[in-house]
């Protein structure tokens, strides 16, 4: 690793909230937006460190017209794994509060104030707000996170996904380093960030969800079915680990955290228009653990894909 010392590194004094970018070849196209996004923040108390993973394109150049001495930007060879570029931008945070955004996304200007706010009204560690999932120009998803109850830690377990966003997420740092940070392991690619909130979550689930939209997060959707099949067999993974680590908890239902995971993974693969790959998850799913849902969820895949599509995405800008 080599930190680019192009950046005056501010002082020493302690910061209130550490943003952590992680990018590579985003220079041209979406990194501007995000980083524009943190500079026009109305809470003023913050840090950006980009994690850089060798680009090869403008990036160095467009973090340096920002002239801002906010920003540091270090250098990494990550193996394509992200998440150690966050834990390199974790170990390099002065902040008390780490929030993550992703070099593609952005955030309105009262993300930080109102995540602020909350944490100061309310003497909570974690707060997660709603976001804009934005499929293209003409198609959204307004998400909204919650309630309390999925972020405990069985809950969130048996559900077989994440209850937050990492990029809707803000949280005391001290907690992230409480549990060692991302797993860097790199059969759980695509699932860490789920390993790490099953983590913080057996720990302090106390956390306060705000239904308020203070992002964008952007889906780039695809025609494979390579990357779900991956994000499942590695979430499958973080899901046979816990269950490993934890014997003695009789609320971790194995099977069940297994089959949801399947359903989600079939869901999301049909909503791409994959209808026999998604065919094959809720197929899974049902061998796993018998539910008259997922019964309905295959009738849906007589639904044309057009129509499905209409009634999933919701048109709000």
């Amino acid at each position: 690793m080599q930190k680019i010392s192009r950046f005056n590194k501010q002082s020493n004094n302690k910061m209130r909230f550490s943003i952590i970018l992680p990018t590579y070849n985003r220079g041209s196209t979406y990194l501007k937006y995000a980083v524009e996004s943190v500079i026009k923040q109305e809470f003023k108390d913050w840090e950006l460190i980009i994690i850089d993973n060798n680009s090869t394109d403008n990036t160095i150049e467009l973090v340096e017209s920002f002239n801002c001495e906010k920003i540091t930007i270090h250098n990494i060879n990550n193996d394509g794994i992200i998440a150690k570029s966050r834990n390199l931008g974790i170990e390099n945070a002065s902040g008390d509060f780490i929030a993550f955004l992703d070099s593609d996304d952005y955030w309105y200007p009262n993300k930080l104030k109102v995540c602020n706010d909350i944490i100061v009204n309310n003497n909570v560690n974690l707060v997660c707000h709603g976001e804009k999932w934005e499929v293209d120009v003409n198609k959204s998803v307004m998400k909204k996170y919650g309630p309390k109850e999925r972020f405990i830690y069985e809950n969130m377990y048996n559900s077989g996904t994440s209850a937050v966003s990492s990029s809707a997420i803000v949280i005391n740092k001290d907690l992230i380093l409480k549990v060692g940070m991302f797993n860097i392991s790199p059969e759980i690619i695509t699932s860490e960030d789920y390993d790490l909130w099953l983590k913080i979550s057996n720990i302090d689930h106390d956390i306060y969800f705000t239904e308020e939209i203070l992002g964008v997060f952007r889906i780039h959707e695809s025609s494979e079915s390579s990357d779900v099949q991956k994000n499942s067999l590695s979430t499958e993974l973080v899901l046979r680990n816990h269950y490993a680590q934890h014997p003695d908890n009789n609320k971790l239902n194995k099977n069940l955290a297994l089959s949801n995971l399947w359903i989600t993974s079939a869901k999301t693969l049909q909503i791409r228009g994959l209808y026999l790959e998604s065919l094959k998850f809720y197929i899974k799913s049902l061998k796993k653990r018998f539910s008259i849902k997922v019964f309905f969820f295959i009738f849906t895949l007589f639904i044309p894909h057009k129509v499905l599509k209409f009634l999933y995405y919701d048109y709000r800008y």
